[in-house]
């Protein structure tokens, strides 16, 4: 499959699903979201697919990882009615 702004690769049973944004840190798009959207769809309508991954790209270092990581909310925030009773593990 073709994609702007993701990397479809299929191997074997396995598909990996990497953002291909590097001008913009990979940062999600209409077309991005769009097009996980058709990857999942067509990986969902192949019967050989079993295992989704959706990887980050192997250019990012541990650094950027972290620094995006550190945008994410923690999970301890969400008020406990919402949030899982395991959670934090």
């Amino acid at each position: 499959m073709d994609f702007r702004t993701i990397r479809y690769e299929k191997l074997g049973a396995v598909l990996r699903i990497t953002a291909n944004r590097p001008e913009v840190l990979n940062a999600q798009s209409r077309v991005m979201i769009l097009e996980l959207d058709e990857a999942f769809r067509a990986a969902s309508e192949d019967d050989e697919t079993r295992v989704i991954i959706v990887a980050r790209p192997a250019s990012w270092s541990r650094r950027s990882t972290r620094w995006a990581m550190s945008r994410v909310r923690s999970f301890s925030k969400i008020p406990a009615h919402i949030a899982p009773e395991s959670w934090p593990p």
